[in-house]
């Protein structure tokens, strides 16, 4: 198990709010408050391993662990991963906003492609339609094997930011608030996480935001302040 260097605050108020932050490290191995979406009949599954989270998916349909809170609006996520094996035609997710099987998501992997290689994409979804609405994409290698990356995913407002290594992937999307048919860029909704024919671990799952009000998920920790998570 890595170390992790962690500085907190606590809440502060101050006149334009304030700001809450959650981070899940799973070092006590519940997943309790999180929930599979996905296809049932796929066999993927999520287990805490280690202090990490193990997520294991087969198959090109994602399947995706989200928080289940759909009342939050503008924040960020942030998480490090490594994939372990890429088993054939896929991607690891960040998502926002989802509300039921719909919301947007950004991916670093192959599943979307006009061009062969790895492309940064971002798109609003709706899983139990099987469709996709790409927003953008631009050519970007894939997260290395073995290795830690980080991935961060914005929103604010109708403006939706997508990061790899702290390094902005893609130029700032804009959501349409209509309906596109199939699908609906929602307000607010879940934050989570996904993958698609990957093997991967997931770590220290940052949230932050003035929608975040209270600690929703057991122990984690909310703060407005944090120094660094670092790996030794």
């Amino acid at each position: 198990m890595k170390s992790i260097i962690i500085v907190t605050g606590i809440v502060l108020f101050t006149s334009s709010g304030w700001t809450g932050v959650i981070l899940e490290t799973f070092d006590d191995e519940n997943l309790d408050d999180w929930q599979e979406v996905g296809d049932p009949k796929v066999n993927a599954s999520w287990d805490v391993i280690d202090g990490e989270l193990h997520g294991f998916n087969p198959h090109e349909f994602i399947c995706l662990l989200t928080t289940k809170d759909e009342t939050w609006q503008n924040y960020s996520i942030e998480f490090e991963v490594k994939p372990l094996e890429k088993i054939g035609v896929g991607s690891i997710l960040i998502v926002a906003r989802m509300q039921g099987d719909q919301g947007v998501m950004c991916m670093v992997g192959d599943k979307f492609l006009p061009q062969l290689g790895s492309n940064a994409t971002c798109m609003s979804v709706n899983l139990q339609a099987g469709r996709f609405l790409i927003r953008k994409q631009f050519p970007h290698k894939f997260l290395p094997l073995n290795r830690w990356s980080t991935l961060k995913l914005s929103v604010d407002g109708d403006m939706l930011t997508f990061w790899v290594n702290d390094n902005q992937v893609l130029e700032t999307v804009v959501l349409d608030p209509k309906e596109v048919e199939g699908f609906h860029d929602f307000a607010m909704g879940r934050v989570g996480l996904g993958l698609s024919n990957y093997t991967a671990r997931f770590d220290n799952i940052v949230i932050t935001g003035k929608d975040i009000p209270q600690p929703v998920i057991p122990k984690m920790k909310i703060a407005t302040a944090w120094g660094s998570l670092k790996r030794f």
